[in-house]
């Protein structure tokens, strides 16, 4: 099997997320007609299948930072030299804007946001240069 891009990654992410709510829609659907058993074994499924979407947002990420030639050093590295530059930095409201930058970088590595993470690599690099 050739390897999965990025596009289709987060592709099949959102189909387990739809996946997910088809199989919710089916569990109360069908309330009535499942045993208490079944209920608990499709709603655990429901549960399964978006933490497993979940999981396949997160390889796009990795992917997505592997196709945009970035990675864990490179980040190291921008918050490595953020931390440089807030030790030196006289200006204030450049300060503000690094230590932002590097919220919203972590932020989107928490979310597992792939597209979050490269702008927010590039907005941390950029307010560095």
């Amino acid at each position: 099997m050739p390897a999965l891009t990025a596009d289709q990654t987060l592709s099949l992410a959102l189909s387990f997320r739809t996946d997910a709510q088809t199989i919710s829609d089916f569990l109360h659907d069908h309330w009535g007609e499942l045993s208490p058993d079944d209920r608990a074994q499709v709603h655990d499924n429901v549960f399964d299948m978006l933490l497993r979407a979940d999981d396949v947002n997160a390889l796009a990420g990795i992917l997505v930072l592997d196709s945009a030639q970035s990675s864990v050093d490179q980040i190291n590295a921008a918050v490595g030299s953020a931390n440089q530059f807030l030790k030196d930095v006289a200006d204030v409201k450049k300060a503000v804007g690094i230590v932002t930058a590097i919220l919203g970088l972590a932020s989107a590595i928490a979310a597992k946001n792939p597209s979050d993470i490269v702008n927010g690599l590039k907005a941390l690099q950029s307010g560095l240069a």
